[in-house]
């Protein structure tokens, strides 16, 4: 997913400490954007199917796997999502911008990376219809950048709900800022639905999508001198 575009410079705060030393600017930029994982599934035929999807988000790989018989009769879905997510492209461009020609003010590099995340919602659907998380058997689901992660819910887990990233994730951030390259992800889920469930999905559309959707706050703060 694309990043919202970068807002203005903020916070301008200047130290002076004896008349020798230079005058340092702390310089923070911000990304606020909406943004979702979507992990689409072919719902046809019987549960038992397995497959993969690449599309100009990511890869969708899925496993289905029946579960009894009969009226109780369930499906289980595993399905694994590897994308990219968060661009860090435009912050780079700005901090280079604001450090100046040659890095005469700061130097690019040493921005301070910090991101928050709020998920939203999280929800299956197909076509016009859709299943909450409470209509679903069970649901489970995380996503991970370089194994540090990102964030996790399960059916029962309160939307929405503010999460700090795993400190591992900074690391993540660093490196993809520097290579003005956007945040990679892995995302994971397992959701089971009644057979039913199964079968009215797939007489509207073929495809049923599991939607994890969030906004996130990046953050970078870097000190520039006059």
């Amino acid at each position: 997913m694309k990043a919202s575009r970068l807002s203005p410079l903020l916070f301008t705060v200047a130290l002076l400490v004896g008349c020798d030393s230079l005058l340092t600017t702390d310089v923070t930029f911000t990304d606020d954007a909406a943004a979702a994982v979507e992990l689409a599934i072919d719902i046809t035929g019987d549960c038992g199917d397995r497959g993969e999807r690449t599309d100009e988000r990511g890869v969708t790989r899925w496993t289905e796997t029946p579960i009894g018989e009969g009226e109780a009769a369930q499906c289980r879905i595993d399905v694994t999502w590897d994308g990219e997510l968060i661009s860090l492209a435009q912050m780079r461009a700005d901090a280079i911008e604001e450090c100046g020609q040659g890095g005469d003010h700061c130097d690019p590099d040493t921005l301070a990376l910090t991101l928050g995340i709020r998920l939203e919602d999280a929800w299956f659907d197909a076509g016009a219809e859709r299943l909450e998380r409470a209509q679903l058997v069970a649901m489970t689901g995380r996503a991970t950048t370089g194994g540090a992660l990102l964030f996790q819910l399960d059916r029962e887990t309160p939307l929405p709900i503010d999460l700090t990233a795993d400190p591992a994730v900074a690391t993540q951030l660093t490196a993809a800022y520097r290579a003005a390259a956007a945040l990679p992800v892995h995302a994971e889920a397992t959701l089971v639905l009644i057979m039913a469930d199964v079968r009215r999905l797939q007489a509207v559309a073929p495809e049923g999508v599991l939607h994890v959707a969030f906004t996130s706050r990046l953050s970078g703060t870097i000190a520039a001198h006059l």
